[in-house]
């Protein structure tokens, strides 16, 4: 939850380039300690690091919370 937003947008671009070689992608955000009472926030993050992407995505797997964080899979759409 700590990542700079000039990083997150570095990392979309990765993968940008992940998903037009036609690989899935898995965004997970772990929380740590204290870090779990914004599980919300968390939410938040994974939501605007999608917006980020500029190419239209398809979920394989939707945002799902788990008990470390929040995982998604996504798919370049087609």
């Amino acid at each position: 939850m700590k990542t700079a937003l000039g990083d997150q947008k570095t990392k979309a671009k990765q993968a940008e380039k992940f998903l037009n070689k036609g690989h899935k992608v898995k965004i997970d955000i772990m929380l740590r300690g204290r870090e779990k009472a914004f599980r919300e926030l968390a939410r938040k993050r994974v939501e605007e690091f999608i917006q980020l992407l500029e190419i239209e995505i398809d979920f394989d797997q939707p945002i799902k919370g788990t008990p470390q964080g929040f995982i998604a899979i996504i798919t370049k759409k087609k």
